[in-house]
């Protein structure tokens, strides 16, 4: 049997969607015990319970922000020191949903069938030191350049940006408005003025740090926002067993890296 955290519902919409998750599963007969966080019992305790009752396989249900963050709880919980081996099953709520896009999941059905068949690989972890975890890519992002030290144990990167992102394997892109080019400025005769071309660095590292200059930025995952920069990254490889589909995987985040 699976151990499923579903995030709260907020709203009809959600509560709906809930509704035909479980009949799904039903459907092709995937048996579990389904548990939602409530004031009255945290996340961490569910995951607590579900530990203690030696439940192998995790299926957390709701939005990116809601996923990474079970996510979190459940490697500061579990695998400081693990006892057993457990398995991940993700079921992604949100219709634009990057990981549901990462796994190649493209309708419930797909999500129920790797499910069933319970098929799994491993992936590595982004780390926010000192206790926080990443499956989605963290974003730092404003609305205009700003000056930012990126440091290695190699080399340090000092850069004027808007955006940067750091997905899990530790591939970074810096992105920065380049006001003085040639398409910037042709642009403002015949476009709307306020276009900005922008320009695309890309890194790979096994650690970064990151300091900006003016005052501290926050730093997302998805939409929420989890530090503020200095911040400290690195990688813990294949720490995760997730559930995917037999056959092809689409890694948009996952590029070699060091």
């Amino acid at each position: 049997m699976y151990y499923y955290i579903f995030e709260p519902a907020k709203i009809v919409r959600e509560s709906k969607w809930q509704k035909t998750i479980k009949e799904k599963l039903s459907e092709y007969q995937i048996s579990g015990e389904y548990t939602i966080p409530s004031p009255a019992r945290t996340i961490e305790e569910i995951i607590m319970i579900g530990l203690s009752k030696q439940y192998s396989t995790f299926v957390i249900c709701g939005s990116d922000n809601f996923i990474n963050k079970v996510i979190s709880i459940l490697i500061n919980i579990y695998y400081k020191e693990p006892s057993y081996q457990i398995v991940i099953g993700l079921i992604p709520s949100n219709k634009d949903s990057l990981i549901a896009e990462n796994l190649n999941f493209k309708n419930l059905d797909e999500i129920c069938l790797a499910l069933q068949q319970r098929f799994f690989t491993k992936f590595s972890i982004g780390h926010l030191e000192p206790n926080k975890f990443f499956f989605s890519p963290l974003l730092i992002n404003q609305k205009e350049n700003e000056k930012y030290i990126i440091s290695t144990s190699n080399y340090q990167i000092f850069t004027y940006c808007y955006q940067i992102i750091i997905d899990s394997e530790m591939n970074l892109s810096i992105i920065s408005k380049d006001k003085s080019s040639l398409l910037n400025k042709l642009s403002g005769f015949f476009v709307d003025h306020k276009q900005i071309a922008t320009s695309i660095s890309k890194f790979s590292h096994k650690k970064y740090v990151i300091r900006s200059e003016d005052g501290s930025k926050p730093v997302y995952r998805g939409s929420e926002v989890i530090a503020k920069t200095p911040i400290s990254v690195t990688r813990i490889r294949n720490l995760l067993n997730i559930i995917v589909k037999r056959g092809n995987i689409k890694i948009v985040k996952n590029e070699k890296g060091d």
